[in-house]
């Protein structure tokens, strides 16, 4: 099969995105004085106000729970984030940004577009589409028991 000579190719491209994406992240939060887990942190919650527990991010972004509970102790120590306890099950807490973080969620915001508008430049409505079909037919292959 074509694809299979191939793999390798499209495994190294999945990385080469993840790896530019992390590297402007980590820029963007040098520059605004937080760490990077912090950084990634805070625009997943930007992005998923709903699903807004630490094991949320875990399951979500695939950062192991320590990466994950360091940062957020390190933005509840700043004043960026919040708890905020569950009604229906008191084992959980939600995270919720602080007004203090307006400033850097802006920031990180903003560099978020930056970056998804570089990564789909040139990329017709048409492309895009028939990409998110693909990856939604290999995620569905591959969680099929």
């Amino acid at each position: 099969m074509k694809i299979m000579k191939n793999i390798n190719k499209v495994f190294f491209y999945f990385k080469k995105v993840k790896d530019c994406c992390d590297k402007e992240v980590a820029e963007v939060a040098k520059e605004i004085g937080i760490t990077k887990p912090e950084a990634d942190v805070l625009i997943y919650l930007i992005n998923n106000e709903n699903q807004n527990k630490c094991c949320d991010i875990v399951d979500f972004r695939g950062f192991s729970k320590a990466y994950v509970s360091k940062a957020v102790k390190k933005l509840v120590n700043r004043g960026y984030i919040s708890y905020i306890k569950d009604e229906k099950d008191k084992r959980y807490q939600h995270i919720i940004i602080n007004a203090k973080a307006k400033k850097i969620v802006e920031t990180l915001n903003n560099n978020q577009q930056i970056i998804i508008n570089k990564m789909f430049d040139g990329i017709s409505e048409e492309e895009l589409t028939n990409f998110k079909t693909v990856i939604n037919k290999i995620t569905n292959n591959l969680e099929r028991k």
